[in-house]
């Protein structure tokens, strides 16, 4: 009897457990066995390889990948930030991504939230200008296409 009840316990444990089969670094990419973790993340794209120059210690980058990969910022600097075309006062925090505009050239464009509307069709290096104060800098990464 006691047999059973720990095979039934085990078989238990296991239907619960959620097992992850395949690894990515886009959270809509992982994929389970079991129910997977709860969570809103379902990003197929995510952005890799941030570089910022020169650093700017008092901008700071943090990559969001959550859904389909944008920045998230906050400028604690004493200067306004202008980066892609957007400014960024002092004491903010805001959530952006780089896209191609008409022009084909790319910009900032403020984030809904953590979702993201750029999704290129292939890798993509993007690459945008901006200025806090007296000090020009530039904001790269690569957006990846969807990765599944």
């Amino acid at each position: 009897m006691s047999s059973r009840i720990s095979v039934l316990l085990v078989a238990l444990i296991l239907a619960s457990a959620c097992i992850r089969i395949k690894d990515s670094p886009a959270p809509g990419c992982v994929e389970y066995i079991g129910p997977a973790p709860m969570g809103g993340c379902f990003g197929k794209s995510v952005i890799k390889d941030l570089r910022i120059e020169p650093q700017t210690p008092c901008l700071r980058l943090k990559v969001n990948n959550c859904n389909g990969g944008v920045l998230e910022a906050e400028n604690t600097c004493d200067d306004t930030a202008y980066i892609g075309g957007h400014e960024f006062r002092p004491s903010s925090r805001f959530a952006f991504e780089i896209v191609r505009d008409e022009n084909g050239g790319f910009s900032a464009a403020p984030a809904r939230g953590n979702f993201a509307s750029y999704k290129p069709a292939q890798d993509e290096s993007l690459r945008v200008g901006g200025v806090i104060g007296n000090t020009s800098i530039s904001i790269s990464y690569t957006k990846t296409k969807e990765l599944c």
